[in-house]
């Protein structure tokens, strides 16, 4: 068995001027019998550059080479894991980074014993490196050890129970460990999480999602998998809007092979890959009635068949389904189910959108942060770690945040990327609103400045200039043939974004001319993405009502049939 040694490095073993006399913990251990017999040694590092020198000693790149030949082991046994900021103290910094690194370090050494050096470092990083290895490594396969120059090397044993297991093992049955990727401490949330964990128990009962895109219902679904009964299971999530009709059958309930073009093997499909575990449909508003149907059946006595099999097969499977869509209205216009409806709503959860909970958007955007600075702060020189400011924040509240915690996300992770922000450490409320403009933007990229305000004034200008045109028979180019109001209409709205919004002087007149010369084809994908994003402003009535019968019912002279 393979024999590891895990510690930091301090500023004692930095500052160590006589290795025989005062050779510092890491070496005073290493002199010792049980440290010869180590095979790999990781020294976690959080002085930021490495090659910094430490009040006249060496620096963390110095002392690797410097341990290396006074401890008579070759360089190569010796690992650096470096930081990307100094943690100054910081205990929960300490130990996510502590917890992280010594995952990864027991993931490539399966079978080996682990020595944690515990003297080296400063006094903060003791206690999260102490229960790191009570979370990671089975009891029989580390030691914990301290170092110092009056009594030497001696294993320390702690004098209690620290209980982690049992205290992990509780707060999984209340749920809380489950929900603790769900960040936020406003009222409404913890109610939410705590419906959430009631319900997790009862892992027979299916749960319904409702709320807005990005408030997190996948996030949600996934903690009431961790709490129940069924954690241990798989969590096999689908979303029913994003697999075409054709294939949605054979995804859900599987196929064997040959039962259509490209099936060249059988699959269990998501019901039989979720067996024992827990199947999320998210987007099941978005699900075509016939789908419905066979759903219905599943749900209602666990059997279904695979797509091209007469067998009928069985499935002990708990549902959570989630959706945006308005269930009710979907059931009236004959869109849904309204017996599925039934059996899926055995227990709804409301998930809040962010505008009710803006209490939690600092934690959340400081949370968003810290990612982005873990994940791009490996591109040493061309990414400076950041903050966020009592202003940004401040700015960041001032927001509607239609997209909810995903855009949110998506915006910290835009700002903290900004090509002349890339070397800043402190994000202010000017950064933000440079980035996104005025407190009433609505949706869009940085460069649409697409509004509410905005969106409505430029429609009705548009609307009014163009029935206008029509009345007059001119147009500046020739109409194309099949062309019509809503295209006219959609046609600068969808240009402006980049025109007119996006910062570019130019007129709205200027914009529905420039998107006609480019002879856009209207009826590609990305214009019917922002038909639904406009008729969701229509749903919503943000729009008056002669815009709505305009836009709806009106077509140009010649295209009435």
């Amino acid at each position: 068995m393979h024999t590891i040694l895990v510690t930091w490095i301090g500023k004692t073993d930095l500052k160590t001027q006589d290795p025989e006399k005062d050779p510092g913990p890491v070496l005073r251990f290493l002199r010792q019998d049980v440290g010869r017999g180590v095979q790999q040694v990781y020294l976690l590092n959080d002085i930021v550059p490495a090659n910094k020198r430490v009040n006249g000693g060496r620096s963390p790149e110095e002392f690797i080479s410097w341990l290396a030949k006074h401890a008579n082991l070759p360089l190569e046994k010796f690992n650096r894991v470096d930081a990307q900021k100094n943690f100054q103290s910081d205990l929960q910094e300490i130990w996510k980074f502590t917890y992280r690194e010594l995952k990864e370090i027991q993931s490539r050494h399966n079978d080996a014993r682990f020595l944690l050096l515990l003297s080296a470092g400063y006094p903060a990083a003791e206690a999260p490196m102490i229960v790191a290895a009570e979370c990671l490594f089975d009891p029989k396969a580390r030691q914990l050890y301290r170092t110092s120059r009056e009594r030497g090397l001696e294993p320390v044993t702690l004098p209690f129970d620290l209980s982690f297991g049992r205290l992990v093992a509780r707060e999984r049955r209340e749920g809380r460990v489950a929900f603790h990727s769900i960040k936020g401490t406003s009222g409404t949330l913890q109610r939410t999480k705590e419906l959430a964990a009631h319900i997790a128990r009862f892992d027979k009962v299916t749960v319904l999602l409702l709320g807005e895109r990005g408030t997190g219902k996948e996030l949600f679904a996934k903690a009431i998998h961790q709490a129940s009964p069924r954690a241990d299971q798989r969590f096999v999530a689908r979303n029913c809007a994003a697999i075409s009709k054709e294939l949605l059958e054979a995804e859900l309930f599987g196929h064997v092979k040959g039962a259509f073009t490209g099936a060249v093997a059988d699959s269990p499909g998501a019901v039989g890959a979720a067996g024992g575990g827990t199947l999320f449909l998210d987007e099941i508003g978005h699900m075509p009635l016939d789908h419905q149907v066979k759903m219905l059946r599943f749900l209602e006595d666990g059997t279904y068949y695979r797509v091209g099999e007469s067998q009928e097969r069985c499935a002990d499977v708990r549902v959570i389904a989630a959706t945006n869509v308005d269930l009710g209205k979907a059931i009236r216009d004959g869109r849904f189910l309204a017996d599925l409806y039934d059996r899926i709503s055995e227990f709804p959860i409301e998930i809040p959108p962010l505008r009710d909970r803006m209490e939690d958007l600092k934690i959340l955007a400081e949370f968003f942060l810290d990612q982005a600075n873990d994940e791009f702060g490996s591109y040493m020189g061309q990414y400076m770690p950041k903050q966020l400011t009592s202003s940004a924040v401040r700015a960041l509240e001032e927001y509607r945040w239609h997209g909810n915690v995903r855009e949110l996300r998506n915006r910290i992770r835009q700002l903290a990327l900004q090509p002349d922000l890339c070397g800043v450490e402190e994000l202010t409320g000017e950064h933000v609103k440079r980035l996104m403009g005025p407190p009433d933007m609505g949706y869009g990229l940085p460069l649409s400045r697409m509004t509410h305000t905005g969106f409505i004034n430029h429609l009705a200008a548009v609307i009014e200039e163009l029935l206008a045109r029509y009345e007059q028979e001119s147009f500046p180019i020739p109409r194309p043939r099949n062309y019509n109001l809503k295209d006219e209409i959609l046609g600068p709205l969808l240009y402006g974004r980049a025109l007119y919004f996006g910062g570019t002087k130019c007129t709205q007149r200027e914009a529905s001319y420039r998107i006609r010369s480019t002879n856009l084809t209207f009826t590609r994908d990305p214009i019917k993405r922002h038909l639904e994003q406009y008729n969701e402003f229509l749903n919503k009535g943000l729009i008056d009502e002669q815009a709505i019968r305009t836009i709806r019912g009106v077509t140009a002279p010649g295209d009435q049939k």
